[in-house]
């Protein structure tokens, strides 16, 4: 907080008076003689850097499953850092896409997962 030396008003982060203008620095005249000497020059747009750019239209609607069980997502996931329960490294989620309860399980090898089914 900083504290005005002749009028004693207090000037901050929470004070409710602005802080005391400041002057705006004046170029010099070799300054404004460097700046006058660039040009704008028209480039050629890159195809590359607008489709980068560019946004991504929306899915479409994604049909629903209209019943449980009609349709199930599942994904295994690699091998953990760390081993889990049982000394398991893998793992499968199993998704109800009309229910969406989920199921995960443990897997000590990849094979397993023939298994699950």
């Amino acid at each position: 907080m900083k504290l005005h030396p002749k009028k004693e008003i207090v000037h901050g982060p929470n004070s409710s008076l602005p802080p005391p203008q400041k002057k705006p620095l004046k170029s010099s005249p070799s300054q404004e003689s460097l700046l006058n000497k660039f040009t704008m020059v028209k480039l050629p747009r890159c195809k590359l850097c607008l489709t980068g750019k560019a946004t991504i239209k929306p899915f479409s609607k994604a049909l629903r499953a209209s019943s449980p069980l009609e349709l199930i997502h599942f994904d295994i996931y690699r091998p953990m850092n760390v081993k889990a329960h049982h000394e398991t490294i893998y793992f499968i989620t199993l998704i109800d896409d009309y229910s969406q309860y989920g199921y995960v399980y443990l897997l000590s090898h990849r094979y397993e997962a023939i298994d699950v089914f």
